[in-house]
């Protein structure tokens, strides 16, 4: 219980009240005291009951959410107990909704329920709590404030911005991937090495049918490791070699716009280190879609590294690392390019997204030409940042460069890495 300003200013009034009555003995001033008195015991019950079988409700339909997109959240009160609240105020203490969902509800009669919807732009990627929410109410004069806590049990991952790719010419050869490793694998393959008895706890669909009616028990295929070409994504997250705005804010408050409107024209703050991990997000995105197996790499105060692998369950899992990584490291992306090398087979694409001088990363592209890698580095040009120079048509990058991308601020990223040839376009 919160005893306010309100309250100890009639308590002086009391106290003097009280004092004033033993010297003149007068009734008035005696009926006067005890009224103040009874007032201030009704609004100290009435704080004390104030929250009392109050329920909240925080209902959200999604748990990840991508950068630019809208997450919505119900709200919803009910009153269990036989007495009305006349007025319950809500802070929600967490970083993405603190502004928006904070709302005052008054008059709450039993058993009612009371709601209300919130429509959050998210404009920064992370892992948020939803919560805690702080609910507060007092009684009618204000005298008495009580609140509780109630802490938070679910959060939300905001992915990185997914732009959208058409298509893009870097893709791992397909040639290269004939042979296979004579290790075996618990994995389906297209790779089957031959054939023993079943063990228990192996899954049933690898069950050899013929071979089993034939031999009068259960028999099942093993399998040896693939080795298909991979996509790598290398992320430079060195820091000090990127450039944010000066002017970048992520305020979540959105109230006097409308959400659906923000959404559709959703654009990348001032950030180069922010283009390059969407960059790195849509690459990983297009190479799921085309079921080639891609994988991610950085070294930065956490060491990330997330074997190549297929499918949407590999997706998510990039996603939820690009969503928490941060430009903190102290390795060059040239040292994490020769710490990786001995994992990348042949013809496999590298993809380097970097803000240094391409300069400094002649020693990995002459790796990559001896081990047959097909190694694009694209640049997040920082001097575009630094300026700010809003790039308003979509460079193309011209002919004899195609070694490389540069992205600028204000570049048209999917329409840039769709339209790119690189010197490993087939035709």
């Amino acid at each position: 219980m919160i005893f306010n300003k309100r309250f100890y200013y009639s308590l002086s009034i009391e106290i003097i009240l009280f004092l004033a009555w033993i010297f003149s003995k007068d009734q008035l001033i005696l009926g006067l005291w005890t009224s103040i008195l009874v007032i201030l015991s009704l609004s100290y019950f009435s704080a004390l009951i104030s929250l009392k079988d109050l329920e909240l409700i925080r209902t959200s339909k999604i748990k990840r959410q991508q950068v630019g997109g809208v997450f919505e959240e119900r709200f919803e009160i009910k009153n269990n107990s036989k007495f009305r609240k006349l007025w319950i105020e809500i802070t929600d203490d967490s970083l993405i909704g603190n502004t928006i969902n904070s709302r005052i509800v008054v008059n709450i009669k039993p058993n009612i329920f009371r709601k209300y919807n919130s429509s959050i732009l998210l404009k920064k990627r992370g892992v948020y709590s939803l919560g805690p929410t702080i609910i507060n109410s007092g009684d009618p004069l204000g005298l008495f404030k009580s609140g509780i806590t109630i802490p938070s049990k679910k959060s939300i991952v905001v992915y990185p911005h997914l732009i959208d790719i058409q298509k893009f010419s870097v893709n791992p050869s397909t040639e290269e991937g004939g042979e296979h490793l004579q290790i075996q694998t618990a994995q389906t393959t297209p790779q089957a090495s031959g054939i023993r008895e079943y063990q228990p706890g192996e899954p049933l669909n690898r069950v050899h049918w013929p071979y089993t009616m034939k031999h009068g028990k259960l028999m099942v295929k093993e399998f040896d490791e693939e080795t298909q070409s991979n996509a790598w994504i290398l992320l430079d997250v060195q820091k000090n070699k990127h450039y944010r705005g000066k002017n970048i804010t992520y305020s979540f408050n959105n109230r006097f716009l409308s959400i659906r409107r923000r959404a559709a024209r959703f654009q990348l703050a001032c950030d180069s280190f922010e283009y390059a991990v969407s960059i790195a997000a849509a690459l990983a995105n297009y190479y799921i879609r085309q079921n080639i197996a891609v994988g991610l790499t950085s070294v930065g105060r956490d060491f990330v590294n997330v074997q190549p692998d297929k499918g949407n369950r590999q997706l998510n899992k990039i996603l939820e690392k690009l969503a928490v990584i941060n430009d903190d490291g102290d390795l060059s992306i040239t040292s994490i390019f020769e710490k990786q090398k001995s994992n990348i087979r042949n013809g496999s694409s590298v993809i380097m997204i970097t803000a240094v001088d391409l300069g400094e990363i002649e020693s990995p592209m002459h790796i990559a030409k001896l081990k047959r890698i097909k190694l694009l580095p694209i640049r997040i040009n920082p001097d575009s940042f630094i300026h700010e120079e809003r790039v308003v048509s979509i460079r193309h990058t011209a002919p004899g460069n195609n070694k490389y991308l540069e992205i600028n601020y204000g570049d048209d990223i999917g329409k840039k890495l769709s339209n790119f040839r690189s010197i490993y376009t087939t035709t």
